[in-house]
C-alpha cells in the first residue's frame, strides 16, 4: 500500500512539473517565432528597398538601341543627351562603253560613297550637332580636257548646328548654320539614297554647280513637317557659299547665294491611298558670280556622264566668264510626284540661265518605281522589307547651249597649259542629251540592298579627235564635226545605309 502511495505521488509530481514545463517551452517557441518574423520582415524590406535602389539605377543608365539604316543610338533616359551614329556605304562595279586607255572600265570597283555620320543632341534634342565625313574620294578631283577626273581626296562632308524650335511650337523652324548646310530644291529628284530606284541625280542638277546642294559654309531655316490642314508641307531657305570651295573652307568675295524651296503634300493627312501621295515642289537657287573669286559655284555649265570612270565631257560652256560683269544664274527646279500602292511616278524639270553669256540649260525627267514582289506576295514590298524587289524606269532630255561667237563654247581643244579654252576650235554651240535608265533591286534587309542600273545615252554632238568623247565612248575616231552617237553603260551597286 506504501508502494503504490510512493508510486502515485512521484507520478503527481511529474505530472506537475509537465504542467510547468510546457507553458514555459510553448512560450519560448512563440517568442523565437515573433523574432524570426521580425527579421524576415526587415530582410524583405532591406530587399525592397535594394530593388528600389537597383530600378532607379538601370532607369538612370542610357539606352542603346539599333535600328537598321538608322545607325546606332545612345540616348539618356532622362533624354538630357544623345548621340547617333550612322554609316552609308555605297560600292559601283561599272561596265562601260569605250577603250580603258581613257579610262573606260569594265569590271572595276568604285566607292561611290563612303560616309560615317554622327548626331550630337542635348535637352532632348533641342540642340543638335551634325558632323559627317567624305571617304568616297573616288575620281573627285579636277579634270583634265578630256573630262575625266583624275585626282583623289577625302574631305569633311559636313559639320552643321542646329535648333529645333519646333520642339516648342511645330510652326517654328529649325535654325542651322555650318559647313554643307542641308539645301533643298527639288523633293523628286532623288539619289544617293536607299529609297530610290534612281541610282543618281539627273545630268542637269549634277552638273551645273548645285549638286547635292551642299554649301561651303551658310545659314537657313527649314521646316520639316509643317501642318497644312489635311496635308504637310516642307519649307527651306539657305544663304551662303552654294556650290563654291570645299566643305568648310572660305571663298573670296562676300557674296552670298540664296536658295529658296517648298514642297507641299496638301493631302498627306487623308487616309485615301488615291489622294495621300500626291505632291508638288519647286526649289531656285540664286548663284552670285564674283569675277574677283576664284571659285564661283555657277562660273560655268559642264555637263558629263555619270560615270563613275572616265567621265567625258558632252557639253561646255562658261558661265559669267572671265573679266565680264555678271549677276551669276538662277536655276529653277519644279517637281511632282504621285505614289498609290506599289508605284509611284515622279517628274521634274530645271533652268538654268546665266547672266551676260548666253548660256543655257534645261532638261526635263520622267521617272517610274514599281514593287514587283516580296515575300508577301506580288505588287507587295518596300524600299525596307527583305525580300522586296523593285525596278524603275526612267527619261532625261537636257538640252544646252551657249553663244560661239562670244568666246563662252569651250566645246574642243583646251589649252593644256591652264591659258582656257581656245575658242576657234570649238566645235558646237548646242547638245542635246538624252539618257534612258533601267534599274533592278533586291532589298537584303532593312538598309541594304544591290542591283543593277542600265545607262543608254544618246548625244547628238560629241567632241571629235584622240582622247575626245567620240573615241573613247564609241571607240573610233572622226573629224566629222558634230558627229554624235549613243553608248550603254551598266553599273552593278551594292548599298548598305547601317
Amino acid at each position: 500500500m506504501k508502494r503504490l502511495l510512493s508510486i502515485a505521488a512521484i507520478g503527481s509530481l511529474l505530472a506537475a512539473l509537465v504542467f510547468v514545463v510546457q507553458p514555459v517551452r510553448a512560450g519560448d517557441v512563440d517568442q523565437r517565432i515573433q523574432t524570426l518574423e521580425g527579421e524576415l520582415a526587415r530582410l524583405k524590406g532591406e530587399q525592397m528597398e535594394l530593388k528600389r535602389e537597383a530600378t532607379a539605377a538601370a532607369a538612370a543608365l542610357p539606352n542603346i538601341s539599333y535600328r537598321p539604316g538608322s545607325g546606332v543610338l545612345l540616348e539618356a533616359a532622362d533624354k538630357s543627351w544623345s548621340i547617333r551614329n550612322h554609316f552609308r556605304f555605297h560600292l559601283h562595279v561599272a561596265f562601260e562603253e569605250g577603250k580603258d586607255q581613257n579610262q573606260r572600265t569594265k569590271g572595276e570597283v568604285a566607292a561611290r560613297r563612303i560616309r560615317p555620320t554622327w548626331y550630337l543632341c542635348v535637352n532632348n534634342c533641342f540642340y543638335e550637332a551634325e558632323v559627317a565625313i567624305d571617304l568616297d574620294g573616288f575620281q573627285t578631283g579636277s579634270g583634265h580636257s578630256s573630262g575625266a577626273d583624275t585626282t583623289n581626296g577625302s574631305v569633311m562632308q559636313r559639320a552643321v548646328g542646329y535648333i529645333h524650335f519646333e520642339n516648342i511650337n511645330p510652326f517654328l523652324p529649325t535654325f542651322y548654320l555650318g559647313a554643307d548646310s542641308p539645301a533643298d530644291i527639288n523633293s523628286y529628284s532623288q539619289a544617293s539614297s536607299n529609297t530610290s530606284a534612281q541610282l543618281d541625280y539627273d545630268l542637269l542638277r549634277r552638273n551645273n554647280g548645285f549638286n547635292t546642294g551642299r554649301m561651303g559654309t551658310g545659314v537657313g531655316v527649314r521646316w520639316e513637317d509643317l501642318p497644312l490642314g489635311p496635308g504637310r508641307a516642307r519649307i527651306n531657305f539657305a544663304m551662303g557659299s552654294e556650290g563654291e570651295a570645299d566643305d568648310g573652307l572660305s571663298v573670296n568675295t562676300d557674296r552670298k547665294d540664296y536658295v529658296v524651296f517648298a514642297q507641299v503634300e496638301p493631302f498627306a493627312n487623308i487616309k485615301n491611298k488615291w489622294l495621300s501621295g500626291f505632291g508638288f515642289s519647286m526649289g531656285t537657287w540664286f548663284c552670285n558670280f564674283d569675277i574677283r573669286s576664284s571659285d564661283n559655284g555657277c562660273d560655268e555649265l559642264r555637263i558629263r556622264d555619270n560615270g563613275p570612270f572616265g567621265r567625258q565631257d558632252l557639253f561646255r560652256a562658261d558661265g559669267p566668264g572671265v573679266n565680264r560683269s555678271s549677276r551669276g544664274a538662277v536655276f529653277v527646279s519644279p517637281g511632282i510626284g504621285y505614289r498609290v500602292g506599289p508605284y509611284q511616278i515622279r517628274g521634274i524639270a530645271g533652268w538654268i540661265h546665266y547672266e551676260n553669256s548666253g548660256t543655257r540649260g534645261k532638261n526635263w525627267m520622267i521617272f517610274n518605281e514599281l514593287m514587283v514582289w516580296s515575300p508577301k506576295g506580288f505588287l507587295t514590298g518596300s524600299y525596307t522589307t527583305p525580300g522586296t524587289v523593285y525596278v524603275g524606269a526612267g527619261f532625261e532630255r537636257l538640252d544646252a547651249k551657249c553663244r560661239r561667237d562670244s568666246g563662252f563654247c569651250n566645246n574642243g581643244t583646251f589649252d593644256p597649259d591652264g591659258g582656257g579654252p581656245l575658242p576657234a576650235t570649238d566645235q558646237f554651240s548646242r547638245n542635246r542629251i538624252l539618257m534612258r535608265e533601267f534599274d533592278i533591286w533586291y532589298v537584303i534587309q532593312r538598309g541594304m540592298n544591290m542591283g543593277v542600273t542600265f545607262w543608254w545615252y544618246d548625244a547628238a554632238n560629241l567632241r571629235t579627235g584622240q582622247g575626245r568623247s567620240q573615241e573613247a565612248l564609241l571607240e573610233k575616231t572622226s573629224t566629222t564635226v558634230g558627229k554624235g552617237g549613243d553608248w550603254l553603260d551598266i553599273i552593278l551597286a551594292w548599298r548598305w545605309q547601317w
